[in-house]
């Protein structure tokens, strides 16, 4: 399978970077930053090659991101129709107060994608959020393409072997938390 990705990513080039980027970022489950390493390595870019790459990634990356913020921006009204208003308005606030550099800091976490989603709910001014999000992506992705072109296959099949068997490991016990919520405490809220 590992041999399969690599001739893809090969024969796309940098435009599969970057349609890669744009997907993660556009909020759909897809591992861009494991193919951003893969690409530097693939790629045999130059270090100016790589800083620009990087930062058209990075750009791409910003843009696409509008697509869970604009609907994080929309979901607003119809959460405090469903929730309460006081609620949402409390969350707003301290995420205004203490998370605005979360959009910044969360981008090499790998969970930026849904802080997109908090910071258009709370609604953060779109040309702060679009300079954070630069600001946090831009040196991961140039990092990830840096480290995969000092790397070697080996290593990347190490990671993508790791990634894959936690991300199983994590959707296992997602899967089991899940059911044990739904069988034991669900049914005891429902009993009043």
């Amino acid at each position: 399978m590992l041999e399969t990705i690599i001739n893809a990513i090969s024969d796309l080039g940098i435009l599969g970077l970057f349609a890669s980027v744009a997907i993660e970022a556009s909020s759909l489950p897809f591992p861009g930053g494991l193919l951003a390493l893969m690409f530097g390595y693939l790629l045999n870019l130059t270090f100016i090659q790589l800083v620009l790459y990087g930062l058209m990634a990075s750009i791409i990356y910003t843009v696409f991101s509008l697509i869970p913020f604009l609907i994080g921006l929309k979901m607003e009204e119809r959460l405090k129709k469903m929730t309460s208003r006081k609620g949402i308005e409390k969350a707003q606030a301290s995420f205004k107060r203490f998370g605005i550099w979360s959009v910044a800091l969360s981008r090499v976490l790998g969970i930026g994608n849904y802080v997109s989603y908090v910071a258009g709910i709370s609604k953060m001014r779109i040309w702060n959020f679009l300079l954070l999000t630069m600001i946090g992506i831009t040196p991961w992705m140039i990092g990830m393409l840096w480290l995969g072109s000092i790397g070697n296959i080996e290593s990347v099949q190490k990671i993508i072997g790791e990634l894959q068997f936690y991300g199983i490991l994590l959707i296992a016990i997602a899967i089991i938390g899940f059911v044990i919520y739904r069988k034991k405490v669900k049914p005891q809220n429902n009993s009043y």
